[in-house]
């Protein structure tokens, strides 16, 4: 696969994840491309000290460190980033700040006013108050009428932190969805009008579906859109169909939503406007800056010149590693809905990124395996000898490195414009042309590559005795080796394509974001992994048409997004039946039901029980103290629309402080839109004495939102109920299953040797769909936390260590794949690869096996065996036939170290993935016991099976 297919196969494996999970934030995600981990990565489980090596904490005499020593290092590093954030919170007390004279206060303004913090807050307060002219002005109020109030929900709802391509996309998709709402809506109240209640009924019920459906199956950037139209329908056929009304009442209502969305980009384009284009070349700064500091850390830590104080700081700059991957792919997605003006079309753009997303790969791997325990140094002399000797070259390119990332690094960072047009005038300096030279790193690969002949040849001709340990701790040294030759490659691969577009001229680039939106949202679809056929043939016309008669059946109901669709509109249709039995309507009308439905269309969302009783707790919280504010403000301005500003700019900063800044945005936005509704309301309403009160529309408010959340508990539970610890278990074990997949099929390029791209592509989709269910296990680890249980509170820890060990595993898939990607030449094949065939076959039989086992036990909660195969030491038994090969005993046999190479990283990467299976196993033998011993039949004193 090419570079351009390759990027482009990257942000489409983006959409699938971003649109997984309402709840999961876009820095949680991560995603595989051809050459490794390429794309989003997940941080939330705080798994940095968990890879192969725990910062702070050295290697031991394994590669893979135990459960307790991780979970130790884990506590202190939350326990020392909480004491320096109480520090730094009591250095920036906001009384403090208040005090200062106004001489520093002035000074600082401008920093709080480019604070990233502050500026979506006064975007949201901005356009809530822009909006909010359009009720306060007596032709605009009479224009926009009573569905002028539900327009203000686009307005609290929209993201203000977006750049300007991003608000640019959603408006766009404002715009489709609400003209689709809009005819859909038009359609039902003209056809109950002509036919009767009975239509309005179907209508509801049909297109809640449809659009609770598309809420769950599209990506994540159709929510809020999505979201608006389904609640803005529902309100307009509700109102619709009530006497009085007209048709125009529904254009003007979902105009008014239209018009909050415009507005919050208008906000967007006037505070500080941020284009995509500055937004992603900032953050290709930043993952320079990481990089280089990154680079000196790890090969500083592993050359045994790294202080305490390196190792703690490798542990931070290693998870803002992580973060800069999400961030480059969504801010790439961004920018593609913008004009840009460089040298660099969005196409190289993208090879740049799909550059740095694959070295970010390799600094993960370096991070992982730099440090190295001092007692192993003093135990095991080859390892020793082997860092003295690598010390030169791997300086060496080290300073390359540096170099050359800084020169990179120089072409991203921010320039006056000043600078800037003499930059346009000049050709580049001689000092930044040789910062991009690659002939010296291309010359130090080389001299490694040839050190490395001369330490392997020493070593395993004069050592062919050595205990299996000190092998283990060869592999360990030169995963880290190997990793380091792959992150200069692409350094190298990133400097020359720089150089090269230098002195290209600088164009205005049109959006491309025409053919890649209608490619992805059309094409790109999550259809899982494909099963082969089985038992009903093709020559059986009658038995296949009930298999797709099954299968139509299957999508139609089987299907989550198809279930919460169902759920959804069986919700409204309950919510909203009383209007229209006759005996029932009038009190409906009076206690304002509609409130109902909207708040099941606003809470409801596609996640397990314990995600939406979170949201429905945050909500009736928000609606509640909303709703006195709304009091407390008409009561002090009554009908006064300068007073009523006033307080709807008191309430506007905190509450978009709390969406913006806050774990529970949901607090803040509920606030605001309860506080907006009623007092909009009552405001259009202010000259008719016939209509509510205010403390009327508070409390009526507030309990037709407890009804409607109570509908939903009532429902979710009863039909389809998506518990959040049941939904934990399908994820692990269908996780565990596509683990084995990607495995075996590793497994098959290293025995093939043959490129297949096909083969690649597919490992490359499983590994996609692996990291899904891995973000939806982690999401679904929060919620069970808090759902109600029988038997008492859900044992979290051992899940948490479950899915922390896959994931582990998950990663170390990728290791195996990049070390066999190259291929090897058919010497290796022949003399190292073929002669350990059988006890390579043991191993993989183990390993399969124990993965299908841990699948099926977490899947149905069941005893797991007391005897299983030893996956560890079938491995051991590779090391032993590689001690006695011939091709290791003599030394001058040994022509190309970086095949080498690649086959030690592969070595090193079964033995973690060994490892965590039984470490697995282990921990759900704890979660659901173990099957009965056999009487009378002693299998040894680990219970392992040898086969």
């Amino acid at each position: 696969m090419s570079l351009d297919e390759e990027s482009q196969s990257a942000i489409n494996t983006e959409e699938k994840i971003t649109s997984a999970f309402d709840d999961v934030s876009a820095e949680n995600l991560r995603f595989y491309g051809e050459d490794g981990e390429v794309g989003l990565v997940e941080s939330g489980m705080n798994r940095d000290a968990s890879s192969s090596s725990a910062y702070g904490q050295p290697h031991g005499d394994s590669f893979f460190l135990k459960l307790r020593n991780r979970r130790k290092v884990d506590e202190n590093s939350e326990k020392t980033r909480s004491e320096s954030t109480e520090n730094k919170e009591k250095r920036m007390n906001c009384w403090d700040f208040i005090k200062r004279t106004p001489r520093n206060l002035i000074k600082q303004s401008p920093i709080w006013a480019h604070n990233k913090r502050l500026t979506p807050v006064l975007r949201g307060t901005l356009a809530v108050l822009l909006y909010s002219v359009l009720i306060w002005v007596q032709p605009t109020t009479q224009f926009l009428g009573l569905g002028g109030a539900i327009g203000s929900l686009s307005v609290i709802l929209f993201d203000s932190s977006l750049t300007r391509g991003a608000a640019y996309q959603s408006v766009f998709l404002f715009a489709i969805t609400l003209g689709i709402g809009c005819g859909a809506s038009t359609l039902g109240v003209w056809s109950t009008w002509k036919v009767g209640y009975a239509f309005a009924i179907l209508h509801l019920f049909f297109w809640s579906y449809c659009f609770a459906f598309a809420r769950s199956k599209l990506s994540n950037r159709w929510t809020v859109p999505i979201m608006l139209t389904h609640l803005t329908f529902i309100a307009t056929l509700l109102l619709g169909i009530r006497p009085g009304r007209e048709l125009d009442f529904i254009f003007r209502t979902f105009f008014s939503v239209f018009c909050g969305a415009f507005i919050s980009l208008i906000a967007i384009l006037i505070i500080i406007p941020r284009s995509a284009a500055s937004v992603l070349r900032k953050e290709m700064e930043f993952t320079c800056k990481t990089s280089l500091k990154l680079l000196d850390l790890t090969v500083n830590a592993f050359l045994q010149r790294a202080s305490k104080e390196d190792i703690n700081a490798l542990a931070i700059l290693e998870k803002n590693n992580k973060k800069h991957i999400a961030s480059l792919t969504l801010k790439l997605e961004e920018f593609k809905w913008e004009f840009s003006y460089s040298r660099y079309s969005p196409k190289d753009i993208e090879k740049m990124i799909n550059f740095m997303r694959l070295w970010v790969v390799q600094m993960r791997s370096m991070c992982s395996s730099c440090c190295i325990q001092k007692q192993l140094l003093k135990k095991d002399n080859n390892v020793k000898k082997v860092i003295l000797l690598l010390t030169p070259i791997l300086s060496e390119i080290k300073d390359v490195n540096h170099r050359i990332l800084s020169g990179i690094t120089e072409e991203f960072e921010g320039r006056k414009w000043s600078r800037f047009a003499q930059n346009l005038r000049n050709p580049p300096s001689e000092n930044e042309e040789k910062k991009l030279n690659t002939d010296d790193l291309e010359r130090s690969l080389h001299r490694l590559e040839e050190e490395n002949d001369k330490i392997i040849k020493a070593i395993f001709h004069q050592n062919t005795e050595m205990p299996l340990q000190n092998w283990d701790d060869i592999f360990l040294l030169y995963f880290f080796v190997f990793n380091f030759g792959e992150f200069s490659v692409q350094i190298k691969k990133l400097a020359s394509f720089v150089k090269e577009n230098r002195e290209h001229k600088r164009h205005l680039w049109a959006p491309v974001y025409w053919k890649s939106f209608w490619k992805r949202e059309g094409r790109e679809k999550d259809k899982g992994i494909p099963q082969p056929k089985i038992g009903i043939q093709e020559s059986q016309p009658v038995f296949k048409m009930r298999e797709r008669f099954h299968n139509y059946i299957q999508k139609l109901f089987g299907e989550s997004s198809a279930q919460y669709g169902i759920k959804v509109a069986v919700a409204i249709l309950l919510a909203s039946i009383l209007q229209f039995i006759p005996d029932t309507r009038e009190w409906y009308t009076d206690w304002r039901g509609e409130w109902a439905p909207i708040t099941i269309t606003v809470v409801f969302g596609p996640s397990a029980l314990g995600g939406n009783l979170v949201d429905f707790t945050l909500r009736i919280i928000g609606t509640a103290v909303g709703a006195v504010w709304a009091i407390i403000s008409w009561l002090a301005f009554p009908g006064n629309a300068g007073g009523l500003f006033f307080m709807l700019v008191i309430i506007s900063l905190p509450s978009f402080y709390i969406k913006m800044n806050n774990p529970y945005p949901k607090i803040g936005s509920v606030t605001l839109l309860t506080y907006t509704i009623i007092v909009f309301g009552k405001f259009f309403q202010k000259d008719n004495p016939a209509f509510f009160s205010i403390y009327e529309l508070a409390y009526k408010r507030t309990i037709m939102t407890i009804i409607g959340i109570l509908i939903i508990v009532c429902l979710d539970r009863i039909l389809w109920p998506q518990l959040a610890r049941v939904q934990l278990r399908i994820q692990i074990a269908s996780l565990l299953t596509l683990s084995s997949s990607i495995y075996r099929k590793t497994v098959t390029i290293l025995l093939t040797n043959e490129n297949n791209p096909s083969l690649i592509k597919e490992i490359q989709r499983e590994q996609t769909l692996a990291s899904l269910k891995l973000v939806k296990a982690e999401t679904l680890l929060k919620y069970a936390k808090i759902e109600p249980r029988l038997l008492g509170p859900l044992p979290v820890k051992y899940y948490k260590i479950i899915t922390e060990d896959t994931s582990l595993l998950l990663d170390r898939t990728v290791s195996l794949r990049m070390a066999v990607s190259k291929g090897f030449s058919k010497e290796i094949r022949e003399r190292v690869l073929l002669p350990l065939q059988e006890q390579r076959k043991v191993m993989v039989s183990h390993c399969l096996m124990l993965l299908w086992i841990a699948s099926s036990s977490i899947r149905w909660k069941r005893k797991l065996p007391q005897y299983l195969p030893d996956a560890r030491k079938a491995r051991e038994k590779i090391l032993i036939a590689i001690q006695k090969s011939p091709f290791f005993k003599d030394g001058s046999a040994i022509h190309n170290s970086s095949e080498l190479l690649q086959y030690y990283a592969w070595l090193m990467a079964t033995k973690e993935i060994t490892t965590l299976l039984h470490e697995i196993l282990d921990t759900m033998k704890q979660l659901f016991g173990e099957e009965a011993n056999i009487p009378n039949f002693d299998w040894g004193e680990n219970k392992t099976v040898e086969v």
